[in-house]
């Protein structure tokens, strides 16, 4: 059933002290999870639209209170985490006490209907999520606000370009979200130098170093996913960001990742599982995987099934996997002379996460490994021909139609 909603009052805003006492344990933290209280469906949806109804009218009416960007944050992460129930649904200030309309939805996103689902209503949602990023650059400039609109919008641009479909999308297309892409941080940096720390900052002194680092992320995964378009349009993509940052080390990093594509890939390490010494010249002949994965990475764990159903099908053919473990060792400054001791308790975890899921393969631990290949998101595989030869550095999204590729030369 659907809420009766009263006309709207658009004069009667309570102001920000009143607001900010009805949604209660309001985190002060970039960025922002809220999280509804329980299991009942109706009280989370009452608890979710609640806040969407607060947090909304704070940073609308009031863009220049210090907690105006937690609250920008935290209404669109609501309405993402939500899209069937916000698309159905859109209360104001004076809607309370609210009716339930049974649209609060939980998704298993390793259900791909359900996935499908919920990335429709997502998209619709990303619609009015851009408009209101416009809006708010337009409007207050100099706020703090501004900031989440720039990422936002730079972010969006970024998801595209790893979701483009090559096999359906003309490469024009392409090109045309990557100017968009390269224009939009250019509009950021010219912002951030422009208006130096933006007005109600101080709650806040982290993010935005935050957001100028995840700008910066967008252009290196961006990048990155490029390799399937082709070496000429990564590469220029590649010049035109390390322009915008010229200083980026991890730039510089992802350029020699690129260039030791097509060249004998060195590795020797000792196995985990075996203690044995491994080189990875003596896999010559064969096609090799190396997958970067981690104990505490669940989309890593779950991809492990297909890359052992892979191997099983297509091991009689040539087909070798290794594994890189991204697993970092624990700090503890009191004990700085018990790095041995840590080591043993790391390769402890990995190996009894490894014999849970049922690896099989050889294992390397080395924490500074994969920043060294400039590695910045896992799941990654790299795919070795049987020279020897780095055929690709980013070989996940196609890894059936490569692995095909190599094994028939």
């Amino acid at each position: 059933m659907n809420p009766k909603i009263p006309p709207p009052q658009p004069s009667s805003f309570p102001d920000p002290d009143t607001l900010l006492e009805r949604i209660g344990n309001f985190k002060t933290t970039i960025p922002i999870d809220p999280e509804p209280p329980g299991e009942d469906p109706a009280e989370n949806e009452i608890w979710i639209r609640r806040r969407a109804i607060l947090t909304r009218t704070l940073y609308q009416q009031y863009p220049d209170h210090d907690k105006a960007l937690s609250c920008v944050v935290e209404y669109w992460m609501s309405l993402v985490k939500q899209p069937h129930l916000f698309l159905n649904v859109r209360d104001d200030i004076g809607d309370e006490p609210l009716e339930i309309t049974d649209g609060y939805r939980t998704y298993d996103f390793r259900n791909r209907s359900e996935w499908e689902e919920w990335k429709k209503a997502y998209d619709r949602i990303t619609v009015e999520k851009l408009a209101e990023a416009h809006r708010l650059i337009a409007s207050y400039p100099d706020y703090a606000i501004a900031y989440w609109a720039h990422e936002t919008i730079i972010g969006k641009l970024e998801e595209d370009v790893l979701d483009f479909d090559t096999e359906h999308q003309e490469v024009d297309d392409l090109r045309r979200i990557l100017d968009q892409l390269l224009s939009a941080v250019k509009d950021f940096l010219k912002y951030k130098a422009a208006i130096g720390k933006p007005k109600n900052s101080e709650r806040f002194p982290g993010y935005f170093e935050f957001v100028s680092q995840k700008v910066e992320e967008s252009l290196i995964f961006a990048t990155t996913a490029l390799e399937y378009a082709g070496r000429t349009e990564q590469m220029n993509f590649l010049s035109a960001s390390e322009e915008l940052f010229p200083d980026s080390a991890e730039l510089h990093d992802l350029r020699k990742r690129i260039e030791a594509v097509d060249q004998p890939f060195k590795l020797s390490f000792r196995d985990l599982i075996s203690g044995s010494s491994i080189d990875i010249r003596d896999y010559r002949g064969d096609v090799v995987l190396l997958d970067f994965w981690a104990t505490w990475c669940k989309p890593c764990l779950d991809f492990i099934p297909f890359l052992k159903n892979l191997l099983t099908r297509e091991q009689y053919r040539g087909l070798k996997v290794v594994g890189i473990s991204c697993d970092m060792e624990r700090i503890d400054t009191d004990h700085e002379d018990d790095s041995s001791e840590q080591t043993r308790e790391l390769e402890s975890l990995v190996l009894k996460c490894a014999q849970n899921h049922g690896i099989d393969w050889p294992l390397f631990i080395d924490h500074e490994f994969h920043k060294k290949w400039s590695v910045k998101s896992i799941p990654t595989i790299f795919a070795i021909d049987r020279r020897g030869i780095l055929r690709s550095t980013n070989a996940r999204a196609t890894l059936r139609q490569t692995v095909e590729e190599l094994l028939n030369e």
